[in-house]
């Protein structure tokens, strides 16, 4: 019997016991399949170092079931366990060596485990503490696009969006929530948040964060919140690259900007890196000339939502019809000489309303955003090389200024500056939900590529990697590029 059988009987009479101890517990299970399609992209013409994927025309599959278990232990304590099953089908990729590849696979995940106590004083104040892996959300009209401050990295300014994920994120560690209810239909909120890295590195790294919001009367909300990205750090010579000598020795344009020393010291660096006394006098200039980049970061957000609703006594409308909200970050504060000079290029902006469906609908959301960082979105060199560099595709390796030196053609990426997202969802009785979304968003292609480190890739559906044209032209998608998705969904 495999290992990962063992752990599901394992986990199936756990579970049994600990439902046969108390009867206070709840017991869903759920199941979709999504299955969309890309509609338009610029189509290579050419493969180059990238060996990149082109999606175009490319059908996007997978399915997924999960239970999830509740047990309250008393009117303030309980405890959740959520687990999930899925299966994906990989694109149509020339690539591949093997057919094996598309052989269908199933994969156990974690969607929840956490325990939570929750303390009431009169009907005005609570407080929630939890404890875990637990989902996070503080922007609830942010159907796609948004949700910046938790789906995002500050060095490498990378940000994530995608058909359903905005409330997928999940932290794990600690939260303490707290909220006052006070006059009619308004509230005060924060909350705060001590999370282990677990999606990107530095793994294991501590980030606090804090998420304040206020709604008055039903009519507008305002929120605001920070995270210190990677401030406690497990190991400081993965979270600042730079600090770790070998990986100076061996490639510093990835770890570190060079100021005043000429290429040729780098060199030298490199031919010395054997010798102690003239690898420590090189390295003590380098440290005196040099920025060290770093994972570390502070990110801040704020967010603003409009119900006209609240003056709309309208019974033709659904409660989220009319809503208009956005939302900005600033995904790192500090600026960095070479790549990070301009703090601009770190912030994403998202605007977005939700249409009147006249009940048809439970949501029909439109949502544009604007993000002008002129690399790439992209965590290729966070994973391939553990830098904190921006991912410069085939030039992948030079330093900034080599990377800024060839005038030939712009390298500055502003093509995919807006994104956009029309999503729609409609339930239907109890236990059915339908949703679609047409957009040209920030989904990345992991999820539909084979596991690493074969032909997995960290860029954009919509957008492609460093090709060329038949005329030798470096080419990017466009904002028409667009993809649509389809979700049907049950509940038990």
């Amino acid at each position: 019997m495999s290992a990962r059988k063992c752990w599901l009987i394992a986990v199936v009479l756990a579970a049994a016991v600990w439902a046969e101890e108390g009867s206070d517990i709840k017991i869903n299970a759920w199941g979709w399949l999504n299955f969309g399609r890309v509609g338009s992209g610029y189509t290579q013409q050419a493969k180059g170092a990238e060996k990149d994927i082109d999606f175009t025309e490319e059908w996007l599959e997978d399915f997924s079931a999960g239970i999830r278990a509740e047990r309250c232990f008393n009117k303030t304590f309980k405890a959740r366990l959520h687990l999930g099953l899925t299966t994906k089908y990989i694109v149509d990729n020339p690539e591949l060596l093997s057919y094996e590849f598309w052989k269908r696979g199933w994969a156990v995940y974690l969607v929840e485990a956490a325990i939570e106590r929750t303390m009431t004083f009169s009907d005005v104040h609570s407080l929630l503490l939890e404890f875990g892996y637990f989902p996070v959300r503080y922007n609830p009209e942010a159907a796609n696009l948004g949700e910046y401050l938790f789906r995002s990295t500050p060095y490498p300014t990378v940000i994530e969006s995608g058909f359903e994920l905005a409330d997928k994120e999940k932290l794990t560690g600690l939260h303490a929530g707290y909220k006052m209810n006070f006059l009619d239909k308004s509230f005060l909120k924060a909350d705060l948040y001590l999370s282990s890295a677990m999606r990107h590195i530095p793994i294991f790294d501590f980030s606090p964060a804090i998420v304040v919001a206020g709604n008055l009367q039903n009519f507008v909300e305002l929120g605001w919140g920070m995270q210190f990205y990677s401030l406690f750090s497990i190991d400081e010579t993965k979270t600042t690259p730079g600090k770790d000598p070998f990986r100076v020795s061996v490639y510093p344009e990835r770890v570190i900007y060079i100021d005043t020393i000429p290429l040729d010291t780098i060199t030298y660096l490199k031919d010395t890196v054997m010798y102690d006394e003239d690898t420590q006098v090189v390295r003590q200039l380098i440290l005196r000339d040099t920025t060290f980049y770093s994972f570390r970061g502070i990110k801040t957000m704020g967010r603003i939502t409009l119900n006209p609703r609240a003056f709309i006594p309208s019974e033709a409308l659904g409660p989220e019809d009319l809503k208009i909200y956005a939302e900005v970050a600033i995904l790192g504060l500090k600026n960095y000489r070479g790549w990070y000079e301009n703090i601009a290029d770190r912030i994403p902006i998202m605007f977005g309303i939700n249409l009147p469906t006249f009940k048809l609908l439970d949501i029909l959301s439109f949502q544009l955003q604007y993000f002008r960082s002129p690399y790439w979105n992209t965590w290729e060199n966070m994973w391939k090389s553990g830098s904190c560099v921006p991912y410069q595709g085939l030039m992948t390796g030079a330093t900034y200024d080599q990377y800024n030196a060839d005038t030939s053609q712009s390298k500055l990426i502003h093509e995919d500056d807006w994104k956009w997202s029309l999503y729609a969802s409609r339930k239907v009785g109890k236990h059915l939900r339908f949703s679609l979304q047409f957009a040209n968003d920030n989904l990345f292609k992991t999820k539909y590529m084979p596991p690493p480190p074969t032909q997995s890739k960290y860029t954009e559906v919509m957008r492609e990697t460093w090709m060329k044209d038949a005329n030798g032209k470096e080419k990017w998608g466009m904002i028409r590029d667009w993809y649509w998705m389809a979700k049907i969904m049950f509940y038990l």
